[in-house]
């Protein structure tokens, strides 16, 4: 039941494991066995041909334009919690990692009072500070939370590369939405927004004044397109087939890669640059980082129709939950003696309290529990 992938990935860690002991010398190991250990071959057809191989070819899917200016407009339209369009918009327009979100600082997009980048960032990574500090339509990515072993370790993006990435208008809206639904929240409990508070945070984690776990957000993404398919289905439309969290940074590359040059591309998401000779990787540099491509493609191809996001405030009248100011949330008057009649602690899970801070007609109080 173990793939071939699988059974690589084992063999290249026992390979390891066998050469550490070799070297320590304190395990009578001389051999390193592994090496000639045979990983099984997986048996594939294609077109009536059998093909024999030891690694199963992933190929990730990309949403079209079409497919994500559809998601952004249901999560805008549907979803109480802004910061699922805001986690989607991060990976898919931002061209961000799962980490990289995460670990995203208020301070490192913000260009006003709140914005927090160091002298070592800029000199690490060769960027030009009063460049960056004049463009509004920048961020700079110098941060990802992984875990390791169990634990949540704050490092380095992938491969040590701190980059400046595009802010086009359209994601910096999405921002911005996200933001005030969270602001209203701050003022209601008397907090402010820090600069070095995480910039994406789901709803329940800003009224807990907790951070957001990094195992969680691929389990919030794929819980976002459940939601969305059943819409989608329930208007009679095909579901868009499911993608995972990352893919959705391979959008952003993907749909770039006709109008934009792959060098932007590839400074943009932090990778090296394509073919880079002597020329591209001693001569050219990033200091003033160029990303006008990347911003006029999305605020050319994002389409989105904020006459219809949701909009309704945090503590609005006919809320079933109400936001108390030291945080808390709070059933109200005329529902509590229904909650005493359920015999038991009343366990929301994060779908349901935001649900119910949006929807006074929830089933939990229409007698259909």
């Amino acid at each position: 039941g173990i793939s071939v992938n699988t059974l690589g990935k084992h063999k290249t860690a026992m390979k390891n494991l066998w050469e550490f002991m070799i070297d320590s010398k304190n395990y009578g190991v001389t051999e390193n066995v592994v090496l000639k250990a045979r990983v099984p071959k997986e048996v594939l057809e294609v077109d009536g041909k059998t093909v024999k191989v030891s690694k199963v070819q992933f190929n990730p899917r990309s949403y079209t334009v079409e497919e994500l200016n559809y998601t952004l407009n249901d999560a805008l339209q549907n979803e109480y919690d802004r910061s699922i369009v805001l986690m989607i918009a991060m990976a898919a327009i931002g061209g961000l990692r799962h980490s990289e979100v995460v670990g995203l600082k208020v301070g490192k997009y913000k260009h006003d009072e709140l914005m927090c980048v160091t002298d070592a960032a800029f000199n690490y990574a060769g960027y030009d500070r009063k460049y960056y500090e004049e463009h509004e339509e920048l961020m700079l990515i110098d941060e990802a939370i992984m875990k390791v072993r169990g634990k949540e370790v704050v490092k380095l993006p992938k491969g040590e590369r701190i980059r400046i990435t595009a802010v086009p208008n359209c994601l910096k809206e999405i921002v911005e939405y996200a933001l005030e639904q969270r602001q209203e929240i701050l003022d209601i409990t008397g907090k402010k927004l820090e600069s070095n508070a995480q910039l994406y945070l789901p709803l329940v984690n800003i009224l807990e004044g907790r951070a957001l776990n990094t195992e969680k957000m691929g389990r919030k993404w794929t819980d976002y397109e459940k939601r969305r398919n059943k819409r989608m289905e329930k208007d009679g439309l095909e579901p868009i087939p499911h993608v995972r969290y990352h893919d959705l940074r391979h959008t952003h590359g993907n749909l770039l890669k006709i109008e934009v040059p792959a060098w932007e591309i590839s400074c943009n998401m932090g990778h090296l640059i394509p073919d880079a000779n002597t020329t591209k990787k001693v001569y050219w540099n990033d200091r003033q980082p160029f990303r006008e491509h990347i911003i006029n493609f999305f605020d050319s191809n994002i389409k989105l129709d904020w006459d219809k996001a949701l909009r309704k405030s945090i503590n609005d009248e006919d809320m079933l939950l109400h936001i108390s100011s030291n945080g808390h949330l709070v059933i109200k008057d005329e529902h509590k003696e229904k909650v005493k009649k359920l015999r038991k602690r009343l366990v929301l899970s994060e779908e349901e309290i935001a649900e119910m801070l949006y929807n006074k007609e929830h089933t939990l109080f229409n007698g259909n529990n």
